[in-house]
């Protein structure tokens, strides 16, 4: 009788019937079923058990319409109750409420989705940061030849800009996949705020209003990934408030032992992506940063997921400040190391840059042809004798004959991925048996690796990030062989 009082205020709760409400009703009409189940369509189920005489199972996805209208997904059975002598006396029915199990199956499903799209990633990655570094390599050459005051220069410029654009739009693909460290460099975060909003200011004829102090601390960080960040936050900032300009401001951030934000305390660059919109209802902020939750017709809902992941693999903090019709205020607090920064400077390279000479014989490894051919050409411009292979085994040999005939390589630029041959780390393998002190740059289309984050730990002197243009490699260059003589 005990189990019996259980097994009824159970039923109650589920269906939102009261016993003494459910008494002399139709089954079907107090258990009310639908979803993709046969059975669960048919409707008389519990006739369906008499007939059959045997335990029956609602297959598919079924769920229990209770009394106030909501849908519980739910598994069913039910089993018949027999007399001594076989005969139906009755039947007991089992719902059970799986709201918990979908919720857990929809999240692998997730997880599974975006392992497929990491991995998707990862392959277009590959192909389009080469194809990039031959336009940009294109480019900064063509820019170079005319110079700033040539008629010309001001449409190459712009076409650099769409570079560096294209490159933000293959961040925000690569996020998912890129389970590898940072890329850490000293970077001024205003300093990169400003340059993707000048970029997508650029793009979409928007109006920003930026709040820059004359200086604020820099920090260590990717900015590959951080600019995707503020590229994902300006956007939808700019989507929020209409013809409102977007605010866009920077200050020196300190918290100590007393923070209520849960901050471990130091100093911190705050960046807030501020705009004028219709605000955010307060029912959606707590689910802002799930992956795949949106509110908007035709969003991915990945956005704000890739940025949270993010600002955490940079030991950081995303808050956001909203509520229905005061706009919506997203800040980031990124780490600083302490060093104030003007926050004018460039954060990354715009091949406007001051062009970088030198000299000396560069060994390039490369798959791509295209590559390989204005790799060489930029090496060439910039000073250096360049040759080029296409695979790690062919340029351990070249390594090898060029030192044996006295006219050794002063530097190797190895790509990661080679398609179908010996890659850049185990080329690297080989080139130190034959040289320990070879002074190697890894380069890769695909900002995700592993190595690409501790770079030095597998014994690579610099880092070249594709794509890249004339001023990234004759910098990268002078930063790695302008102590060679010493």
């Amino acid at each position: 009788k005990k189990m019996g009082k259980q097994s009824v205020v159970g039923a109650e709760e589920l269906t939102g019937w009261h016993r003494s409400a459910a008494k002399g009703r139709k089954l079907t009409e107090v258990l009310k079923l639908s979803g993709s189940g046969s059975r669960a369509l048919h409707g008389d189920y519990f006739s369906e058990m008499i007939k059959e005489g045997r335990a029956l199972y609602l297959d598919g996805d079924i769920y229990l319409e209770a009394r106030n209208g909501v849908s519980i997904p739910v598994e069913d059975s039910i089993s018949p109750i027999k007399d001594k002598k076989g005969a139906i006396t009755g039947g007991v029915i089992v719902f059970r409420d799986v709201t918990k199990k979908k919720v857990i199956e929809e999240d692998l499903l997730k997880t599974r989705q975006i392992e497929s799209i990491s991995r998707l990633a990862a392959r277009l990655a590959h192909g389009f940061n080469n194809s990039m570094t031959a336009i940009m390599g294109n480019l900064s050459l063509a820019m170079s030849e005319i110079g700033p005051g040539g008629g010309i220069y001001k449409y190459l410029k712009n076409a650099v800009l769409a570079v560096n654009y294209s490159e933000l739009l293959t961040s925000q693909l690569l996020a998912f996949s890129n389970t590898g460290k940072p890329v850490l460099k000293t970077v001024n975060p205003a300093a990169l705020a400003a340059k993707v909003a000048a970029l997508l200011e650029a793009r979409y004829s928007a109006r920003f209003r930026l709040e820059m102090p004359e200086r604020v601390w820099s920090a260590d960080l990717d900015p590959e990934q951080i600019g995707n960040v503020f590229h994902n936050l300006i956007l939808n900032a700019i989507e929020s408030g209409g013809d409102k300009p977007v605010l866009i401001s920077a200050e020196n951030y300190e918290t100590g032992q007393a923070s209520p934000s849960g901050m471990v305390p130091g100093k911190y660059v705050k960046i807030s992506v501020i705009d004028g919109g219709a605000g955010i209802p307060m029912e959606h902020i707590p689910r802002l940063f799930e992956p795949f939750f949106t509110t908007k017709s035709g969003s991915s809902g990945l956005g704000l997921a890739v940025a949270d992941i993010i600002i955490k693999k940079h030991n950081g903090y995303i808050t956001v400040d909203s509520g229905p019709g005061c706009g919506s205020a997203f800040n980031i607090y990124l780490p600083a190391n302490g060093v104030k920064s003007f926050a004018g400077e460039e954060p990354f390279s715009t091949e406007e840059d001051k062009v970088i000479r030198g000299s000396g014989r560069i060994l390039v490894l490369d798959d791509e042809e295209l590559v390989r051919n204005i790799a060489a050409g930029m090496l060439e411009n910039l000073g250096y004798s360049a040759d080029t292979a296409s695979e790690g085994n062919g340029a351990a040999e070249m390594y090898s004959r060029a030192r044996a005939e006295g006219r050794p390589y002063d530097a190797v630029i190895l790509d990661l991925v080679i398609a179908g041959g010996m890659g850049g780390l185990d080329c690297l393998k080989k080139l130190k048996e034959i040289d320990p002190q070879v002074k190697a740059v890894v380069s890769s289309g695909y900002s995700g690796d592993l190595i690409l984050g501790d770079y030095r730990d597998h014994g690579f002197s610099a880092i070249l990030t594709k794509p890249y243009g004339i001023s990234s490699l004759g910098t990268v260059l002078d930063g790695l062989l302008k102590n060679r003589e010493k």
